[in-house]
């Protein structure tokens, strides 16, 4: 490959990869609207019912709790077709444990369960696809950008394995099993626990 080639294909993946980030914070913006629409559904629940109360009687507030939690149930369809989107775009998967693994892992880094190959997997979602009318993807401006809140992995102090210690493959920071083969990764001071 000459250098022109080399230059060419360098700058197509800088290109693609930029495009993920702009689509990435696109979608982890309308998430964060997503989830702050949700929290303030919770809070009017919450002052309805309250109101209720006061006023003796909370069958008042039934109305009113059904409408918002049926908006919430709207909410959270959307909230997941955006964390999924999110996934795609950046060729990652989930897995049940609600972890985000590489595409290529054939083991949750988290939890160690075996993932279904990707050919599986697509087969699968296309079946049970929902309709993707959910995400109202109307890029608006985005001024309360936020990241997407993920759990921690567990982490092994003492660990300075960077190699799963049964196939070799390269690890991840702090992950307890290889995404690879599924072997636990076993610190030296993690028997003395």
């Amino acid at each position: 490959m000459n250098l022109m080639q080399r230059l060419r294909s360098g700058a197509a993946k800088a290109a693609d990869k930029a495009q993920r980030t702009v689509e990435t914070t696109k979608l982890s913006a309308m998430l964060a609207r997503k989830r702050k629409e949700l929290n303030q559904n919770f809070t009017w629940i919450g002052s309805a019912v309250y109101e209720a109360y006061k006023l003796g009687n909370l069958s008042i507030a039934e109305t009113e709790i059904s409408r918002l939690s049926e908006e919430n149930k709207k909410i959270e369809e959307a909230i997941e077709a955006l964390r999924m989107r999110i996934v795609q775009v950046n060729d990652q998967r989930l897995c049940l444990c609600g972890k985000v693994v590489p595409s290529e892992a054939a083991f949750c880094q988290s939890c160690g369960r075996k993932l279904e190959p990707i050919e599986a997997e697509a087969a699968a979602a296309s079946a049970s696809a929902k309709d993707e009318s959910v995400l109202d993807v109307e890029f608006e401006a985005f001024d309360d950008v936020a990241s997407v809140d993920e759990k921690d992995p567990p982490t092994y102090e003492g660990t300075d394995a960077e190699r799963c210690i049964v196939c070799g493959d390269e690890l991840g920071d702090n992950h307890a099993v290889c995404r690879r083969c599924g072997t636990a990764q076993v610190t030296p001071n993690a028997e003395e626990r």
